[in-house]
């Protein structure tokens, strides 16, 4: 994060060689000079990881497509295992992410892939949790789609790389370097070890198979998909009282839609 005295300036030239100035200022902490790794209070946290947000959607790295705020999710999982709900403003908060890998990699998707970043309040002093949302064969993830430790022992050494400016003194996870060891992890194993190339290509080369068969099978589709992946549930599949239901429930009106549910178990 720039000083409290420092404005980043974006300077974009347009098709006419008219040049543009964006001011998109970091948000102000509380406390601007920290010691150790104190962590930022709550706000501090959820203003600064819009920020990164904004700046990434402005200037996105590479392979990737999209960055959106999601802000906090509705239950989490906490340490034992057990979910809880969460507040509205959050913490944790979610960021998602799609990339693409160029079209000659074995982990090209049609779509791009979507990964998912859950932040906590002790951000950026502590990293992501990157899981990828759809099925990925891949050597190093695990079987939740998660990063392996080593993923986030590679992302520590390169944000402590980084630390040693006077105006970083202690060194601070981002969006942007996890979103660069992702892409990484893309192309290649995260560490040189033996038998680690061979069971790496074996896994992408599963994936490519994977994605080329879905590709062949669109190709036999004779009916429109159950679920659309833009456009959302196809309604002329539903039953029609469903339909009607969520019909009233586009327009406010969540009292069809109600008499249809039957509660298992409060609150659930």
């Amino acid at each position: 994060m720039p000083r409290s005295d420092e404005i980043p300036v974006k300077l974009n030239v347009d098709h006419d060689g008219h040049v543009r100035a964006c001011i998109d200022p970091a948000p102000a902490i509380s406390l601007s000079i920290r010691s150790g790794l104190t962590p930022w209070p709550v706000d501090d946290v959820r203003a600064f990881i819009q920020w990164e947000v904004r700046g990434l959607s402005e200037d996105k790295p590479p392979s990737v497509i999209k960055v959106e705020w999601l802000g906090a999710p509705s239950m989490a999982v906490r340490k034992d295992g057990e979910l809880e709900h969460c507040r509205p403003e959050g913490p944790p908060w979610v960021v998602e992410v799609v990339i693409n890998r160029p079209k000659h990699s074995m982990y090209h998707t049609p779509g791009g892939l979507r990964v998912r970043l859950l932040l906590s309040e002790r951000y950026p002093f502590k990293p992501p949790e990157v899981h990828f949302m759809q099925i990925v064969h891949h050597f190093f993830l695990d079987n939740d789609n998660g990063m392996p430790p080593v993923f986030y022992e590679m992302l520590s050494d390169l944000i402590e790389a980084d630390a040693v400016s006077p105006t970083k003194p202690e060194p601070r996870f981002s969006l942007r370097s996890a979103l660069q060891i992702v892409n990484y992890l893309l192309e290649a194993p995260l560490h040189p070890c033996e038998g680690c190339d061979a069971q790496y290509k074996a896994y992408a080369q599963m994936q490519r198979s994977r994605i080329d068969t879905i590709a062949q099978y669109k190709t036999m589709q004779k009916h429109a998909s159950f679920f659309d992946e833009t456009a959302g549930w196809r309604r002329a599949w539903l039953d029609e009282t469903l339909r009607a239901a969520l019909s009233d429930l586009d327009g406010g009106d969540s009292t069809a839609l109600d008499g249809l549910i039957v509660k298992v178990a409060e609150g659930v």
